[in-house]
C-alpha cells in the first residue's frame, strides 16, 4: 500500500533510507501497515493510510457543493439585502440673506425738459429763475437738418410705393401688343348677372370694356340694329337683340343689371345689337363693369387678338408667363372645329396640288406632240446650223408663252365664276343685318398671284423634257 505523510516525526531521527514499517511503531495507533512495505521519508513526518481515488473525488465535490452554496447564500444576502435610510431631523436656524440692487434716486416731484430732435437753439424765451407753467415754450430750436431728414425720408416713401405700384401692376396693354402674332389687347371685366325690367330677372354675361378699345377684338358697331356703342357712358348698356325681346324694351329705356357680387345698377339702353348666333353679352364701359363687379380699378380678363389664328396656342403660352394667370385660346376650347379646319385646309391643298400636277403632264404631252410634229423643221433648222441650246429654247419658250397665256385665262375665268357665285343672297342671318352672299366667298390677289406663278413654273418644267428631245435630234433621223 501506499503512504504518505501527515504529521512531522522527530526531527532529531531523520528517514534517510527505506526501512521496513513492518516492525517500526507509528505514533498513530490507528494506522495499521499489512503485508509489510517500504517507506521513504525526508524531513520526517508521521505516515497515515492513503484514501481511495473515489474517495478524494467525492471530497472535492463536497467541497465544490459548500463553496456554491455558501457563494449563493452570500450573493442573495447581498441582492436582497434591504437598503440603509438616513434619517436626517430637521433643525431650526436663521438664514441670512443680502440683495444688491441699483438705481436712481428721484425727487417727490420731477419735470422731464427735452426735445424731440436735435438743432442748434435759436431762441430762449425763458430766464434764469423764472417760474414757467406746463406747455410754455423754453426754446426754439433750428431744425434745418431734421427737416431735410424728413423731406428725404417722405421721397423715399413716395419712390418705394410707385416702385411697389410697378412691379406689381403687371405688363400693360402696350407691352403685350409687342408680342408676336398679337394684333390687339384689350383688358376688361367679364362676369354673369341678372338683367331685369320689373319682376322678371332673365340672366346676361356681362363685358365692361372701353369701347374702342374692345372694337378691335370683337365688332359690336356693325352687328348694331339701333343705337350706339361708341362714346358709352358711364350709366349706359349696349344689350343683344334676344335679351331686349325677353325684355320687352327698346333703345332709350332703363333696366336693371344686378350682378353676382349683388351690387344692382340702374343703366339706360345705348344700343341694341345682333349677331344672329343666339344670345350675345351686355357691355358696359370699364369702369361700370369694376363697380358692378366689385374689383376696385383690377381687371380679371384680357382679350388678345392674333394675326395668325393657328399660331394662338404660342401666344396663350407666352401670355401665361407673362401674367402668371390661365391664357387660353380659340383652338383649345374648339379642338373640333380647329380639326375641322385643317382637314379642309388640307383637302384644298391636295386638290389643287392634283389639279397642278395633271395640267403639267397634259402640256408636256402637248409639247412632246409638238415636237413629233416638227421633227422635219427641227431637222432642217440643225441642218443649216442652228445649235442644240437653240432648239432647246425655242420649245422653251413655247412652253413659256403656254403657261403665261393659260395662267392669264385661267385668273380671269376664276375671278368670273367666283364673282357670279358671289350674285345669289340670301335671307339674313340676323335681325336689323342685310342679306348676305348665298356662297360667301373672298378674293385674295396673293392666292391668285402664287397660283399664277405656281402653274407657270410647273408648265415650263413640264416642257422641259421635249425641249431637250428635240435639242438632242440627230437631224438626218428628223429629216427621213
Amino acid at each position: 500500500m501506499n503512504l504518505e505523510t501527515n504529521s512531522a516525526v522527530p526531527s532529531g531521527k531523520p528517514i534517510e533510507k527505506p526501512v521496513d514499517v513492518s516492525a517500526m511503531e507509528l505514533p498513530n495507533p490507528a494506522l495499521v501497515v499489512e503485508g509489510g512495505g517500504v517507506l521513504t521519508a525526508r524531513g520526517g513526518a508521521y505516515l497515515k493510510k492513503a484514501k481511495p481515488k473515489s474517495s478524494r473525488v467525492r471530497s472535492w465535490l463536497s467541497v465544490a457543493l459548500i463553496v456554491a452554496v455558501a457563494a449563493g447564500g452570500a450573493a442573495y444576502w447581498l441582492i436582497d439585502r434591504p437598503l440603509e435610510v438616513a434619517i436626517i431631523r430637521p433643525v431650526l436656524t436663521s438664514v441670512n440673506e443680502t440683495i444688491a440692487s441699483s438705481g436712481l434716486v428721484g425727487g417727490v416731484k420731477e419735470s422731464v425738459i427735452g426735445a424731440s430732435f436735435n438743432g442748434a437753439v435759436l431762441r430762449l424765451p425763458v430766464k434764469l429763475g423764472d417760474h414757467v407753467q406746463a406747455g410754455e415754450t423754453l426754446a426754439i430750436l433750428k431744425n434745418n437738418i431734421t427737416q431735410a431728414q424728413v423731406t428725404q425720408a417722405e421721397t423715399a416713401i413716395v419712390t418705394a410705393q410707385a416702385q411697389l405700384k410697378q412691379t406689381s401692376r403687371g405688363p400693360l396693354a402696350s407691352e403685350l401688343q409687342v408680342i408676336p402674332n398679337v394684333r390687339a389687347v384689350t383688358p376688361a371685366v367679364a362676369g354673369q348677372g341678372f338683367a331685369s325690367k320689373g319682376a322678371n330677372p332673365v340672366g346676361v354675361s356681362l363685358i365692361g370694356a372701353d369701347p374702342a378699345q374692345q372694337e378691335l377684338i370683337t365688332p359690336v358697331t356693325k352687328n348694331l340694329i339701333g343705337g350706339h356703342y361708341e362714346g358709352l357712358a358711364a350709366d349706359e348698356v349696349v344689350i343683344d337683340y334676344e335679351l331686349a325681346k325677353d325684355l320687352n324694351v327698346g333703345v332709350g329705356d332703363r333696366i336693371r343689371i344686378t350682378s353676382i357680387s349683388g351690387i344692382p345698377e340702374p343703366l339706360r339702353i345705348a344700343g341694341i345689337y345682333s349677331k344672329g348666333q343666339g344670345r350675345g353679352s351686355a357691355y358696359v364701359t370699364l369702369r361700370t363693369g369694376q363697380s358692378m363687379l366689385g374689383i376696385g380699378n383690377a381687371v380679371n380678363v384680357v382679350y388678345v387678338k392674333v394675326i395668325d389664328i393657328y399660331g394662338a396656342d404660342a401666344v396663350a403660352e407666352r401670355l401665361s408667363v407673362l401674367l402668371d394667370c390661365e391664357a387660353k385660346s380659340w383652338s383649345s376650347e374648339f379642338p373640333s372645329f380647329v380639326t375641322s379646319l385643317q382637314a379642309q385646309s388640307a383637302s384644298a391643298y391636295l386638290i389643287s396640288g392634283f389639279t397642278l400636277i395633271a395640267s403639267s403632264f397634259a402640256i408636256a404631252s402637248v409639247l412632246i406632240v409638238s415636237v413629233q410634229r416638227k421633227a422635219k423643221q427641227i431637222g432642217i433648222l440643225k441642218s443649216i446650223g442652228a445649235r442644240g441650246n437653240q432648239i432647246l429654247l425655242v420649245f422653251l419658250f413655247e412652253g413659256l408663252g403656254i403657261a403665261v397665256a393659260g395662267s392669264v385665262t385661267g385668273a380671269i375665268a376664276g375671278i368670273t365664276v367666283v364673282y357670279l357665285l358671289s350674285l345669289p343672297k340670301q335671307t339674313a342671318v340676323r335681325v336689323g343685318g342685310v342679306p348676305e352672299s348665298l356662297f360667301p366667298l373672298m378674293l385674295d390677289p396673293l392666292y391668285i398671284l402664287a397660283a399664277m406663278g405656281a402653274a407657270i413654273v410647273a408648265t415650263v418644267l413640264a416642257a422641259l423634257l421635249p425641249a431637250r428631245s428635240a435639242a438632242m435630234m440627230n437631224p438626218v433621223d428628223a429629216m427621213r
